[in-house]
């Protein structure tokens, strides 16, 4: 039997930054084919080889990085378990909720886009969409959790406090 309300894992999939990394990747591999295989130099003062061959380890390493990231929400009987792997985790214990809704948010507006966001007495757990539930803490504090079924994070933090 599982032993949580609520799970869902969210994986980093903005298409944009995708589309501009494997574009880098490209223009900087085919640099190093230029460069390095046909011997035709570029510019007038080109780089060494080895550092444009190490420069192509950039956007590589970007895509790495952003394939590493994920959202996992989980609601269990007396806490809420949030993971942005590999940045943070965070534990809410169900008495340091004082109340929680479902909101539509503006990620850039609000927040300055997606990811772990920290402000003053407010944080936003976000990967992609608009849609998620507001944690408001006893302590003042608020915490967005951004989620792709807003309604039924909500209803397991309900049936938290229930159990």
């Amino acid at each position: 039997m599982e032993s949580y309300l609520f799970r869902e894992t969210q994986k980093f999939n903005q298409i944009w930054i995708w589309v501009l990394l494997l574009s880098l990747s490209g223009a900087i591999l085919w640099g190093i084919v230029r460069q390095v295989f046909l011997d035709k130099p570029i510019g007038p003062h080109p780089i060494p080889d080895i550092f444009l061959i190490l420069l192509l380890l950039l956007p590589l390493a970007l895509m790495l990085l952003f394939r590493s990231i994920s959202l996992t929400t989980t609601v269990e009987k007396d806490l809420v378990l949030i993971e942005f792997h590999p940045f943070a985790t965070r534990i809410i214990l169900e008495d340091e909720i004082a109340k929680h809704y479902i909101r539509t948010y503006q990620p850039i507006r609000e927040f300055g886009g997606w990811g772990l966001r920290i402000g003053i007495r407010r944080r936003a757990y976000t990967l992609s969409g608009k849609e998620g539930v507001q944690l408001e803490l006893h302590n003042g504090h608020k915490i967005l959790i951004g989620t792709k079924d807003p309604e039924a994070l909500d209803k397991a933090i309900t049936r938290m406090f229930l159990v």
